[in-house]
């Protein structure tokens, strides 16, 4: 796949996570902690959703130089069709969505195709660095908050 059209998936991606994050947040409204850590994923996620958004515009201009930066976004389809699940059979618990979210966070979709377009396309490189970090900040959290909650993720 051409990377405009990756990065779209990527944004779409990164949209399906924050929505589930919100969705989350709802879920567990009765838990303020956990709605308030949910809520807070679902903002991160909104912004990165906003930075890819920029970075396809500022492509969009330069796509005749980019038509050699391809991968295989077979992950990014992957992981959204794991979210349509996630969001057909809601979590029983907050364990249950934390390990639902660390999944997503450390899937394929979200390093694999990160590694693929650093390798393949340099024009987008910092975009995955700052995606790659935003994944690595989210999994700090749902860990910390996991321990904080007494939840072994062993």
């Amino acid at each position: 796949m051409n990377i405009l059209p990756a990065l779209k998936l990527m944004k779409e991606l990164e949209g399906k996570m924050a929505a589930l994050y919100a969705w989350y947040s709802d879920e567990f409204k009765s838990e303020p902690a956990a709605a308030s850590v949910f809520e807070e994923l679902s903002s991160e996620e909104i912004s990165l959703l906003d930075i890819i958004q920029s970075r396809i515009r500022v492509l969009q201009e330069k796509s005749k130089t980019l038509s050699a930066c391809e991968m295989d976004a077979t992950s990014i389809v992957e992981a959204l069709d794991r979210i349509e699940s996630i969001q057909n059979s809601p979590p029983r618990n907050v364990e249950e969505a934390i390990r639902s979210a660390l999944d997503l966070e450390k899937s394929a979709a979200e390093s694999q195709y990160r590694c693929a377009f650093e390798e393949s396309c340099a024009p987008v490189s910092g975009l995955v660095r700052s995606l790659g970090e935003g994944s690595i900040k989210h999994i700090h959290g749902l860990v910390d908050f996991a321990s904080d909650l007494g939840i072994s993720l062993s």
